[in-house]
């Protein structure tokens, strides 16, 4: 029995060694990682963020304001040696950051909204940030606490409503408001400044444009082609919406990018209080611009075996448009018709 019990013990603590071992190896991984940016040649993931109406924010608290940016730098930077990001730049409050995998990017970006809301930020702070839903109009979709009230609210409490798995709509904003915009593709070259590596190529310029064009802070902007870096099990952690193809301002051609609003299933309920981004123009429209549930809808396919699994969805009839082309499992036709699809029948 005595020989059992130390095999046993042995065992025990063999286990929790190699586990204590992994996430130490794990850790230094993300401190080499945020020392060290992506390197020339290879795919870089690139982030920008900055406060919303800092200007007005400093001109109306200044003292507050110094507090605020304070706590704000220390979680973007914890956040960030968590997630292995590198901090190219920092100006006032807008950083520049670099990553080495895209759910390392996105998963700080997520990770970044739910931390400030446990931000003990200064009152006037919590204040204007409530007020700045109401100056735009927010109010039909935030039931917003009595202003009076927005100092009790407490970590305990905020703790208590992520146990639901969700936050009520009243929640969703506090204190300062950070927006994010995200990118990726090869990093062409890289250059010295203030001591840090600065990354320099397209997809640099690209995550700044996005930033630049998203209006509302609180909210994580990325074009789709970086959904394709993530896992199926990350995204089924991540609420996206679809906002539509654009031309952004600084854009060298007319081509466009087709953006996605990304944010934590605690958080799904902003994704109907932001602001239209600001761009050249909008040359595709985005999931809040789809057809009324009254009106016929339009359907559009591509392939059609995945025609054939959709079409199974549809329980009552409705007017469908078919658009195919010619890559396999194709045809180059397209034609409408009012059918029930309950069974998944083709016309």
């Amino acid at each position: 029995l005595i020989l059992i019990a130390c095999i046993v013990l042995f065992l025990a603590m063999l286990t929790i060694f190699l586990f204590l071992w992994k996430r130490y190896q794990k850790m230094l991984t993300r401190q080499q990682k945020t020392k060290t940016p992506p390197a020339v040649g290879s795919t870089g993931f690139f982030l920008t963020s900055d406060v919303q109406d800092s200007t007005s924010l400093w001109e109306a608290n200044s003292a507050e304001m110094y507090t605020a940016l304070r706590k704000h730098h220390e979680c973007v930077r914890k956040l960030l040696v968590e997630y292995g990001g590198y901090e190219m730049d920092c100006e006032g409050d807008g950083f520049l950051m670099a990553f080495h995998t895209a759910e390392e990017m996105v998963g700080y970006a997520l990770a970044l909204q739910e931390s400030l809301l446990e931000v003990d930020w200064p009152v006037q702070i919590q204040q204007n940030s409530l007020r700045q839903a109401e100056n735009r109009k927010m109010s039909a979709q935030l039931e917003l606490p009595d202003l009076s009230d927005i100092a009790q609210r407490t970590s305990s409490i905020m703790q208590h409503e992520r146990k639901q798995g969700w936050l009520p709509a009243s929640a969703i904003f506090s204190g300062l408001r950070v927006r994010v915009g995200m990118a990726s593709g090869e990093v062409e070259g890289k250059t010295i400044s203030s001591g840090r590596v600065l990354l320099i190529g397209r997809a640099v310029d690209m995550a700044k444009r996005i930033g630049d064009a998203v209006k509302s802070g609180g909210q994580v902007v990325c074009p789709t082609e970086v959904l394709s870096e993530l896992s199926d099990e990350f995204l089924e952690q991540t609420v996206i919406a679809h906002l539509g193809k654009y031309v952004l301002n600084g854009d060298a051609d007319e081509t466009g990018v087709e953006l996605v609003s990304l944010l934590p299933h605690l958080l799904a309920a902003r994704h109907g209080c932001f602001l239209p981004l600001k761009a050249k123009m909008q040359i595709g429209r985005s999931a809040f611009q789809s057809p009324n549930k009254s009106k016929d809808t339009t359907v559009v396919f591509v392939n059609l075996f995945k025609m054939r699994e959709m079409c199974k969805e549809f329980d009552s009839p409705a007017k469908i448009s078919f658009v195919v082309n010619d890559e396999p499992g194709t045809s180059s036709s397209s034609f409408s018709s009012k059918h029930s699809f309950k069974d998944g029948v083709l016309p």
